[in-house]
């Protein structure tokens, strides 16, 4: 089944708001890479009618008029059954205009932008939000209507409060599989294993921060589990309890808060339960930035090694997303075919057989010689083979597997091994902004990805004292490097904050990292300066990537501004990602094209990563063009 698209033009609706052509151009370009896309107008729209099948999708600008074609082309098509997705660019037209529409929910543009803190010059990202909705309509592999739902609590005064959610979400109102420990894992089980297990196949990890919760190695480990696979955190506050106790947070603040005799009282407890599934299916839907890497990483290594005919393209007719790779066979001395793979990345929990045999019908259409089928998802931990052709596999090991192929082949000089993981520290300069808590979790899945990137790469990590991140760059540096980890991340604290804040940790930071106090000056700023210059202005630092930032009444107090200033004075590149919101978006705003004073990659690198929230192709893009750099 080959879904398409029917994009009304937003004239033919009278949507005729600021910006709304710039935010039809852009959804446009965004689905044309994807699926077919056709605009209607009133001179094509008869023309149409007839093409319109049932499985397709209309997409409509509400408005304050249309032409009797428009008219004839919506009722046609409304006849046939087709999915309208409607959109609202402000809050006098959140409502559609027309009569059978009137229940349908509307897409928010001014609404969604102000959630993320951003302003109407960065509509393109609520383009990019809406196409994203779009897609998953017409590629299940992103969304589909059985979320799986970890819960993750303290029994000792949370018990009674999961068990109530757990039943609540059992039921079949709300497409959601809820798991919890003591309701799924049965006598002689090995519970450390069951609970791996079911956090690797869960879409959402549901935290219920109870006061006793900090207190839970288990809830840390699970949280930390979840956040460096990529799998999105619901944080719900239960009484007050303190967040800063938490060692490891899924942002700075809880997405949702509530007394626990709220859960008592079965009017609340509705109200309740209808948040969560709608925080359950927003979280989903701002973490697709894994699903839509393959194309920007395969097209990236095809331009580094030219010679091995490395060539990606969308085969028709698939109803999950799916891509074909061929590539010249190297290093062998006689003719041979080309490689052949089929990727069907995957941003949700896989459903083992209904997919496996959604993928081997949807193969079988193609009717071509093919050498391996690979289902990626970040929700395993290494390669399953599931039988001679297909293989689920995570998408670090996918792109790395096929970059050292193409090095192995490439007849490249290799330097090294101790050049290659030793070539000069990478500074992340990351904090929450003051955004919509659903959104907060992209700074994490952005954190993360760049860290595991400059690692990958061979860089050195070094960070300041953030709690969330220092825990999840020494889990990335663990995972990736063991035992050796610890000579890869260089930890900065203020001494500032010794007594009232990191005592108690320093041991443990020692045993993980390459940590250097500073001296401590009188007051908090001077002596974050202080630590800051000290991090920054040496030799060793190759660049700096600013993620997000609160926002501050003055410039002069914002810490990333005056990172950035440090790192200029020295001449070290300076890489924002405004995309995520925050100072950063500020920043990348105000350079208004301007980026030498950044760094010297070009617009085209700076503008994708002021925009883009294809996280993995930036953090490549960035660490490619520092290793030509210092070549």
């Amino acid at each position: 089944m080959n879904k398409s698209v029917y994009l009304i033009h937003s004239e033919e609706t009278g949507a005729h708001m600021s910006d709304v052509r710039k935010f039809l151009d852009e959804l446009n370009k965004q689905l044309q890479d994807f699926c077919p896309v056709t605009v209607v107008k009133d001179i094509n729209a008869a023309m149409h009618e007839e093409n319109v099948q049932p499985y397709d999708i209309i997409v409509l600008f509400n408005g304050d008029a249309a032409s009797e074609n428009i008219k004839g082309f919506i009722n046609k098509a409304n006849e046939k059954g087709v999915a309208f997705y409607l959109i609202a660019m402000d809050i006098k037209h959140r409502k559609p205009q027309f009569d059978f529409l009137k229940s349908t929910e509307s897409f928010d543009v001014e609404g969604r932008l102000k959630s993320r803190g951003l302003s109407l010059e960065y509509i393109n990202i609520a383009a990019d939000d809406f196409s994203r909705l779009i897609i998953s309509k017409v590629f299940p592999s992103i969304y589909n209507n059985q979320t799986n739902v970890f819960i993750s609590y303290r029994s000792e005064d949370g018990e009674k409060i999961a068990t109530t959610i757990f039943k609540e979400l059992s039921k079949n109102d709300y497409g959601i599989k809820p798991f919890r420990d003591f309701s799924k894992i049965k006598a002689g089980d090995n519970a450390e294993r069951e609970i791996d297990n079911a956090l690797l196949d869960s879409d959402v990890l549901l935290f219920l921060q109870t006061p006793l919760a900090s207190d839970s190695i288990w809830i840390e480990r699970e949280i930390r589990f979840a956040l460096i696979h990529h799998i999105p955190v619901l944080w719900i506050q239960i009484d007050q309890a303190d967040g800063a106790k938490l060692l490891v947070q899924p942002a700075d603040t809880p997405l949702l808060a509530y007394h626990s005799t709220d859960f008592e009282d079965s009017k609340k407890l509705k109200e309740i339960i209808n948040k969560i599934s709608d925080n359950v299916f927003s979280l989903q839907m701002a973490h697709f930035s894994r699903l839509f890497s393959v194309r920007g990483r395969i097209n990236q290594l095809s331009q580094n090694y030219t010679k091995a005919g490395l060539k990606l393209t969308q085969p028709e007719k698939h109803n999950l997303l799916c891509y074909k790779i061929t590539a010249q066979r190297l290093g062998y001395q006689y003719p041979q075919r080309c490689i052949t793979q089929y990727v069907f990345p995957f941003q949700r929990t896989i459903q083992k057989e209904k997919d496996i045999d959604e993928v081997k019908k949807e193969i079988g259409i193609t009717k071509e010689a093919f050498d391996s089928c690979i289902l990626l998802t970040d929700r395993i931990l290494d390669k399953k083979i599931i039988d001679s052709s297909y293989v689920e596999d995570t998408y670090n090991n996918y792109f790395c597997n096929w970059d050292q192929y193409l090095k192995a082949h490439g007849k490249m000089n290799h330097p090294a091994e101790d050049d290659i993981l030793n070539k000069g520290e990478i500074i992340i300069s990351g904090a929450f902004p003051d955004i919509d808590g659903q959104y907060k979790q992209c700074i994490v899945d952005a954190v993360i990805t760049f860290a595991s990137a400059i690692l990958r790469h061979g860089f050195h990590l070094t960070f300041g004292s953030h709690p969330t991140f220092q825990e999840l760059f020494i889990d990335i540096a663990t995972e990736m490097y063991s035992e050796d980890h610890k000579r890869f991340l260089h930890m900065y604290l203020s001494k500032y904050f010794k007594e009232n804040g990191y005592r108690n940790r320093l041991n443990h930071f020692n045993s993980e990292a390459d940590v250097h106090e500073i001296e401590a000056e009188d007051d908090r700023e001077k002596s974050l300066t202080c630590m800051r210059k000290a991090m920054i202005q040496r030799k060793e630092v190759k660049a700096i990537i600013c993620i997000g930032g609160k926002k501050k009444a003055s410039h002069k107090e914002e810490g990333v501004r005056e990172e950035i200033m440090l790192a200029q004075e020295k001449g070290i590149p300076v890489f924002v990602v405004g995309s995520v919101g925050g100072c950063s978006a500020d920043i990348a705003l105000e350079a208004k094209n301007n980026w030498e004073p950044f760094n010297q990659a070009g617009n085209s690198l700076n503008e994708q990563l002021k925009t883009s929230g294809d996280y993995e192709n930036m953090a490549e893009s960035v660490l490619n063009y520092l290793e030509q750099r210092s070549n």
